[in-house]
């Protein structure tokens, strides 16, 4: 279940190289429009009992790799950011156990802001309205997480506390909605016994819980 968190250089490179739509580039996938490349593990990778990870890294376009790149060195060190230098964010999901739903439990971005920069400027952080262009990174990795939950016929829950990050929650209702997938609010249980909330996306039943029809 080892998960290499680097995407190695040259699967970016083709994934730049290919037009747009899906695309398979060795152990992984690639999925690339006009705006960024989203790369997530083509297979997932199973442990013992069935338990998985696995990262979402979103990219992106090949002329402003540079300044994402740049603008990492204004981040501290350490889990996610310290990896795939020049992307745009991340997300981390896992699944504890075969048959169990898949859990999202980190979006992070991979740059900041600042007011001073500009496209040559030594300020760290990237411009606003380059990150502005790339606001919608975190819609993206989340379909690809939809995805997976699809392909093994389970749920996907992102604890609120995640949800609360940015506006990430509006991000998961439009989400939703655009896919006519079914999302409910929940508690359940946790460590200790104790609770916590959760948002619960079914990608087999829409909006209004019936079981979708698959041609």
């Amino acid at each position: 279940m080892s998960e290499n968190p680097e995407i190695p250089e040259n699967v970016l490179k083709l994934a730049w190289e290919a037009g747009e739509g899906v695309h398979q580039i060795g152990d992984y996938r690639a999925v690339k429009d006009r705006k960024m490349i989203v790369i997530s593990p083509a297979i997932l990778a199973e442990g013992p009992k069935g338990r998985a990870h696995f990262r979402t890294v979103v990219f992106p376009r090949s002329e402003h790799f540079g300044e994402f790149k740049e603008a990492s060195n204004a981040l501290q060190r350490g889990g996610p950011v310290g990896f795939n230098q020049g992307s745009v964010g991340s997300t981390f999901v896992y699944r504890r156990a075969r048959k169990k739903p898949f859990y999202l439990d980190l979006a992070q971005a991979h740059f900041k802001t600042s007011r001073g920069a500009t496209k040559d400027s030594q300020v760290f952080g990237i411009r606003r309205s380059l990150a502005t262009q790339y606001q919608g990174w975190r819609v993206r990795a989340l379909r690809e997480a939809i995805g997976f939950a699809e392909r093994y016929k389970t749920e996907l829950r992102i604890p609120a506390s995640t949800a609360d990050t940015g506006k990430f929650e509006e991000d998961i209702r439009r989400v939703c909605r655009d896919m006519d997938i079914r999302l409910r609010r929940m508690r359940e249980k946790w460590v200790m016994g104790e609770s916590r909330r959760v948002f619960s996306i079914n990608p087999r039943l829409d909006r209004r819980g019936r079981r979708k029809i698959r041609g």
